[in-house]
């Protein structure tokens, strides 16, 4: 489920900075009231026991929030399926970093009830996609493209960049 709302707010983003060598443009606007209710939301959310994982879109942008999310922190990562039907340019969709907003995952038979508290909030909720088997497939999709891997290798991409940078010098 995704919590808050996508924008095609893509300034300073880290997805400009690693691919264009760009340090700069009009970052995300900030809306305190929004957040703070998706924060009370939250809360609520985690209270009740509902969530699974809950994962903000900050650093990265929704793509890297899904991955790192189905990473489980290097233990048993999961395949996961998501299908974005907003009406954005992909790339603002998959790497914007647009603030507001928190993946979260729950079991099915709590899904109403994720739901109902998100509206309680009035904090936009959609469901966005599953999450599959350990070591399944990542596949996250707009209506113009596709990102898909497996994620074990995104798993080994992650989890030895640090190490295979320190043993490069």
């Amino acid at each position: 489920m995704l919590l808050g709302r996508n924008t095609d707010e893509l300034g300073a983003s880290e997805y400009l900075y690693a691919m264009h060598g760009i340090v700069g443009g009009r970052p995300p606007r900030v809306d305190l009231l929004a957040e703070r209710v998706l924060q009370q939301a939250l809360l609520a959310m985690i209270g009740e026991g509902l969530l699974s994982s809950a994962h903000d879109c900050s650093e990265g942008g929704l793509a890297c929030a899904l991955a790192e999310s189905a990473l489980h922190e290097g233990e048993d990562p999961v395949g996961i399926r998501v299908r974005l039907a907003d009406p954005l340019p992909s790339t603002a969709l998959f790497f914007g970093e647009a603030q507001g907003r928190v993946v979260v995952s729950c079991d099915p038979a709590s899904l109403e009830r994720v739901r109902r508290l998100a509206d309680r909030y009035g904090v936009p909720c959609t469901k966005i996609g599953t999450v599959g088997a350990t070591g399944g497939s990542f596949v996250v999709e707009s209506t113009d493209a596709r990102i898909e891997a497996d994620i074990r290798e995104v798993s080994a991409v992650y989890f030895g960049a640090l190490p295979e940078r320190m043993d490069a010098h």
